[in-house]
């Protein structure tokens, strides 16, 4: 999900949660999907480098996993 050059990576399954984390960026909120609910987050849990989140999902469609490479929060 993204918007504004913002984009929110994360990956749900039965063991839980991992979020993409930039410790480089603050905890300022961003709202990156405004219609219906819409969704805000902290700038940390946001990717603004499209190339990386390619990456990313590249990664992921091929592997089935998290890109080690980045940074990710589990919850």
């Amino acid at each position: 999900m993204g918007g504004r050059g913002e984009y929110s990576l994360l990956l749900s399954r039965d063991s839980g949660e991992a979020h993409y984390y930039d410790e480089t960026r603050g905890d300022a909120p961003v709202r990156i999907w405004e219609s219906d609910q819409g969704s805000v987050t902290t700038e940390r849990n946001l990717c603004n480098d499209l190339p990386a989140v390619l990456r990313v999902v590249r990664y992921f469609a091929g592997t089935g996993k998290l890109l080690p490479e980045v940074g990710w929060e589990k919850l």
